[in-house]
């Protein structure tokens, strides 16, 4: 038996740090999948156990033993660094003890500017999490886990962080407004409305949101009272745009992107996480210069960013821009799709 599944990643529009703190958040699952195959394999060692080949990530060959105990044992300590989440994955019972070596391949190179290079920053962790529980559980004959239970893989991965709206995204596909909980995550489908067009831009580098999370915790640390104030102006923004997307109303979600853009832009000013860095600034300028809407999506920082509008002639006037400031916009789409799992004969 081989199993093959796919997921894909996320852009998070809304929502963000806020949803740490029970804020919804508008997560859209964008067509840039990561895939997994997982098949018995004779080239697997030792017999009860794994290999992994993950070129992207330049991994060939890296093979572990399953124990009896459930604990993971690689060949090499590098290798146990680098595929935690195989780790974790095998630790929750996705694929048994008893059974012969698998082969583990995952593929994520639609997340990476080049192979092996700097990521977009659109989920790939997620994403490459939700197909290998997809393709592991199929190529075992077992149920695939449900959202709880990849949510806290994926945090305990992340050393306990993340609200878990990205693993909704890979797992579900489509819009979704979501909110998270210590317990879990709650995730319902939301259409976007008709005239709400977008329009992301990559930075040119990769942001690192442990750094940016550290740096506004400690803030909150410092500053209990003035973070409370910032997180609770964030959800209120986040709650109209909720409310707004219901409606269906496009002019009503994006004066809530640009109130929050701003709010967020404030929050980094006082606790000194770098949110809208240099080249976000110069993004939003051209935004400004078009007509158009700009905010940082995810923790901000670098990554990637997203113009929107109801104006298709001043968003085509942003990318034109953009694009000779130097920068690349990435297209990207909705994708309905979420997990998705094939099976065949070997």
């Amino acid at each position: 038996m081989q199993a093959t599944a796919s997921a894909p990643g996320k852009l998070l529009l809304l929502g963000e740090y806020a949803v740490l703190h029970g804020a919804p958040a508008l997560v859209i699952a964008v067509d840039r999948r990561a895939q997994a195959t997982v098949a018995g394999s004779p080239f697997a060692a030792p017999a009860h156990g794994v290999r992994v080949d993950a070129p992207t990530l330049g991994i060939w060959g890296a093979s572990a033993e399953v124990l009896a105990t459930g604990s993971i044992r690689w060949s090499a300590e590098a290798d146990a660094d680098r595929l935690a989440m195989v780790s974790e994955l095998l630790r929750m019972g996705v694929t048994r003890c008893s059974e012969p070596g698998y082969h583990l391949t995952l593929d994520t190179d639609a997340f990476f500017v080049a192979r092996g290079k700097q990521k977009y920053g659109i989920g790939s962790s997620s994403a490459s999490t939700v197909a290998l529980a997809g393709a592991l559980a199929a190529a075992t004959d077992q149920p695939t886990p449900g959202l709880q239970s990849l949510v806290e893989v994926h945090r305990d991965i992340q050393g306990g962080r993340g609200s878990g709206v990205d693993i909704a995204a890979a797992l579900y596909g489509g819009s979704l407004l979501c909110r998270s909980h210590e317990t879990g995550v709650e995730a319902a489908a939301v259409d976007l409305p008709v005239d709400l067009r977008w329009c992301c831009v990559w930075t040119g580098r990769p942001a690192s949101t442990a750094s940016l999370l550290r740096t506004v915790g400690q803030w909150a640390a410092r500053r209990p009272v003035e973070h409370a104030r910032a997180m609770e102006s964030l959800s209120e923004v986040a709650e109209v745009g909720a409310s707004a997307l219901h409606q269906g109303d496009a002019e009503q979600v994006i004066d809530a992107l640009q109130t929050y853009a701003r709010v967020l832009v404030r929050m980094g000013s006082h606790s000194g996480a770098d949110i809208l860095s240099a080249e976000h600034r110069q993004i939003a300028s051209a935004a400004g210069a078009s007509g158009v809407v700009y905010k940082t999506c995810g923790a901000g920082g670098g990554d990637v960013g997203a113009a929107v509008s109801s104006d298709a002639d001043r968003l085509r006037d942003f990318r034109a821009r953009v694009h000779g400031a130097g920068f690349r916009t990435i297209d990207l789409a909705v994708d309905p799709r979420g997990l998705t799992v094939h099976t065949s004969d070997e």
